[in-house]
Order: C-alpha cells, then structure tokens, then sequence
C-alpha cells in the first residue's frame, strides 16, 4: 500500500512538473505573438499541448488589453481550441459540459450557440446557468423563448443570480411579460428590475402595472425602473406614486427623480422634500443637490424647516462649486 501512494505521489509531481515547464514554454512563445514577433500559422503544437496554450489563453484574457483579447480569440480560432470545447458540450459527464460552456464564454464563440441552446433543457441547473451565461455574453437573442422556464424551474433564491445574469441582455418587453402577469411576486420583481432599459418605452405599460402591484418589493424596483428610462411618459407614471403610502416607495421615486430636470419632476421633488418621513426627505435632497440651480433653490426655501439637511446640502453644493 505504501509503494502504491508512492507511486501516486511521484505521478502527480512529474505532472505537476510538466504543466510548470510548458506553462512557462508557452507563455513565452504567446508573449513573442502578442508582440508580433512570431506567426502562429507558423506554430506546429502537438493536441496534447494545446491544453496547455488553452489554460493561458484563458488566463491571459483576464489581464490584456481590448486589441489584445481580439488576438488571444483568434488564437483559440486558430489552433482548433473551439472546436474542442464544442465537442466537450456532448460530454456525458455535466461538469466537462460546464468547464467548456465558461471557456466558451470567455471566448465569445458564436459558433457554439445552438449546442449551448440545447442545453437550456438540460436537467442539472448548473448546464444551464453555465449555458444561459455564455448565450447571454454572445448577445444570442434566441435565449428570449426560454426566460420563463428558466425562472420556474430554479429554486426561489436563484432569480437573484438570474436577475444578475440577464440584466445585460436588453431583453424585449414582450418576453418578460409573462413574468409581469405572474402569480409568483419573485417573477413579478424580476420583471419590473429587467424591464428598466435607458430610453425603453415599450416597457412603461408593464411597468405601469407593476408599480401598482400590491407588493412593496415590486412597486419600488418598478419605480426604479421607471426612472431608469428617463423620459416625460415614464415620469407621467412616476408622478401618480408620490403620495404612495409606504414611505420607501416615495423614497424610491425621490431617487428616481435625480435623472429629470424639468418643471413636473421639480414640483415633485418639492412635495417629497417636505415629506412627513426622514428618508423621503433624505432622498429628495440627494436629488436636488444633483440638478443644478433649480434644485437649490428648492432647497433654500426648506432651509429653515430643515436647517440640518439643508445646511449639509447646501455646503456639499457650494464645495463643488468650488472644486474642494
């Protein structure tokens, strides 16, 4: 038995030792066609190796410039490493599937979208978080159809990871309706967090709705996003929660108001500066310190009804004026 762990033990250093030579071989030789000093056509690299250039392309990109990342992506072109990692998703083992799915993704390969669809439908969740990742970060658009079922076959806690995941993807508001309509206030949340797109006024019906809905937790992040499309309809919204009866809603809309610089949301902001509740009145004055001398002015008239917060405000303001 003592031979036998012998054995194991001087395996895994030869190993070990191996993977150190050739990672130390090819970083050298990536370094030389990173500064143009050598072709890569010109490379003759056994299969066995280019494991070994695949681990440091993927290093690599953590640490390299924009023009640098186009290069290392051709480079996995290049020497065939996509194709491998394609080949990997048929792998029966799920782990295999998901170490080539973030390969995959950090490489943003086209290419592999349709086996990466497919294992939208995988039955392990973590195929499909992995594949949902990579399609998100190559812009696929055919993820769209499978939002729903991503949501309602994850457990409660992970529509926060999903939330997180999608909100880079500008996911049309067609698709996230199903998600407003739900029974499930955790889908309804969602929905009101990924339909706040700059600009975005497809989404204000369902917002709309959403920030109506009896759930504090959707009506704020509906509110949010509200002001994160920034435009007179959204505001036209926004203005009928003013006088919402929980004090976090108006606190929400206070904030959201920081974005617009116009007579109706400074006829709000005044009202909520005034608020009955402190963290209204809080936000309200973030907001106002944030758009320029109409904003002060607001301030100043409130200076001796709350002296605190003005006077801080007002200080911060004048600091700024001045560059310190």
């Amino acid at each position: 038995m003592l031979i036998f762990y012998i054995v194991i033990i001087m395996i895994h250093w030869n190993r070990d030792k191996t993977e150190k030579k050739k990672s130390i071989e090819y970083n050298f030789i990536l370094t030389k066609i990173l500064h143009k000093e050598i072709d890569p056509n010109s490379l003759g690299i056994s299969n066995k190796d280019k494991k070994y250039l695949r681990d440091l392309l993927i290093l690599k990109l953590n640490f390299s410039s924009d023009e640098e990342k186009d290069l290392l992506r051709n480079l996995y072109k290049i020497w065939e490493l996509e194709k491998k990692d394609i080949k990997q998703l048929k792998s029966r083992r799920w782990w295999k599937k998901v170490e080539a799915l973030k390969r995959l993704k950090k490489m943003k390969i086209i290419e592999a979208e349709t086996l990466a669809l497919k294992l939208m439908d995988s039955k392990k969740a973590e195929v499909r978080y992995a594949a949902l990742e990579m399609l998100v970060e190559i812009k696929s658009e055919k993820i769209y159809p499978f939002l729903y079922t991503m949501f309602s076959s994850s457990s409660r806690w992970a529509y926060r990871y999903l939330v997180n995941v999608l909100s880079v993807a500008n996911i049309p508001p067609a698709y996230l309706k199903p998600l407003t309509i739900s029974n499930n206030r955790d889908f309804r949340k969602a929905a009101a967090i990924l339909l706040g797109s700059k600009g975005d006024e497809y989404a204000i019906p369902l917002l709309e709705k959403l920030a109506n809905d009896t759930i504090k937790d959707v009506r704020r992040e509906a509110i949010k996003s509200l002001g994160e499309i920034n435009t007179d309809k959204s505001l036209r919204v926004m203005e009928k929660h003013s006088e919402d009866q929980n004090s976090q809603i108006r606190a929400i809309l206070a904030k959201a108001l920081s974005g617009y610089n116009n007579d109706t949301s400074f006829k709000l902001l005044e009202k909520l500066v005034d608020d009955i509740d402190f963290e209204v009145r809080l936000e309200a004055f973030y907001s106002l310190n944030k758009l320029g001398p109409s904003g002060k002015n607001i301030m100043e008239k409130y200076y001796h009804k709350y002296p605190d917060l003005a006077m801080e405000f007002l200080k911060k303001e004048n600091q700024e004026v001045k560059g310190v």
